[in-house]
């Protein structure tokens, strides 16, 4: 006898143990999903963590910023890796880090790319940190031994692709940047950079200048400033207070190569206002061109030019 439901009709029943059965389903392989992921590898002195389990409360680089840091573009090899070493050393020197003889410019190639297997990555920002290792207990330190940490952070896009539309640029104007023996190295110490990005994020800005004591354009929130006027290029000396870019000495050396001089002057406001073109640089991106600043729209050739030899640099490396 046919029930009253019929044949094609599942009943009421059955049909919640067939959805909820489903449900279940649904959830273990979501389960299976999420467990297969590799979590992030993080490289703490040689030794492998999975990311985020790592630094307690107590280190004096998460308390005090007490920390230096290299932001390096890798892509199928670390890009300009001996001027980042480079770089680390002074930093290390100068905030009293006890740096290891066997910490060799080698050893630090061969850690960064055993990383970057381990994340299985192809085209990544490595940041390598040192930090002093004591615990936060004050401010005083009462050692200076110190510790690496590398971390890798996939990209999408090949090493100093050209970018399809100009920075918006825009200026800090809270804050101010000291010049001081540190002022040239990246560390833990970026509140500046936070507001400033900050502020560029509330004003729909891509790039932010910031400007130092005297109120010239030092750099801006992720690299330095270059500026074209008539075809002459001008940077900002470092005795104005802005970072000591890795691509910026790489470009010093570059440029002349090239057939294109580059002139240090400490830049007022003005000379921006008055620019055919304005770039923002730094080893990661390479460099990158200014669309428009305080109403005004830039220019790109030379930027573009500039792009394709490091980009020319990398295929022949």
């Amino acid at each position: 006898m046919i029930p009253k439901h019929g044949r094609n009709k599942i009943p009421i029943m059955d049909q919640w143990s067939f959805c909820r059965q489903a449900s279940l389903s649904i959830i273990y392989l979501l389960y299976l999903n999420t467990s297969m992921k590799k979590e992030k590898t993080i490289n703490l002195n040689g030794t492998y963590y999975s990311a985020g389990k790592l630094i307690g409360t107590s280190n004096r680089a998460f308390l005090y910023g007490d920390s230096v840091f290299e932001s390096i573009r890798f892509d199928g090899n670390i890009l300009l890796w001996n001027l980042h070493y480079a770089r680390l050393l002074r930093a290390a020197a100068a905030l009293g880090y006890t740096f290891y003889p066997w910490w060799t410019e080698d050893f630090f190639r061969y850690e960064i790319l055993k990383t970057v297997k381990e994340n299985r990555v192809e085209s990544a920002r490595i940041r390598l940190i040192l930090f002093r290792d004591e615990e936060g207990i004050s401010y005083q330190p009462k050692s200076d031994s110190c510790s690496y940490l590398i971390d890798v952070i996939p990209m999408d896009e090949p090493a100093y692709s050209l970018q399809e539309k100009g920075v918006v640029l825009g200026l800090y104007e809270d804050d101010y940047k000291h010049n001081s023996p540190f002022s040239g190295f990246k560390s833990g110490q970026s509140m500046l950079y936070v507001m400033a990005s900050r502020k560029g994020r509330t004003q729909a800005w891509d790039e932010v200048l910031i400007q130092n004591t005297e109120g010239r354009i030092c750099e801006s929130n992720t690299g330095n400033v270059w500026v074209v006027k008539d075809g002459n290029i001008m940077t900002p000396p470092l005795e104005e207070g802005g970072i000591c870019g890795v691509m910026r000495d790489h470009l010093m050396h570059l440029l002349p190569q090239h057939d294109m001089e580059v002139v240090e002057v400490p830049l007022e406001k003005k000379i921006l206002a008055d620019a055919d073109e304005i770039w923002i640089s730094n080893a990661v991106r390479g460099l990158r061109w200014v669309d428009k600043f305080d109403g005004k729209t830039f220019g790109s050739e030379k930027a573009i030019q500039i792009q394709h030899l490091l980009q020319t640099e990398i295929q022949h490396d």
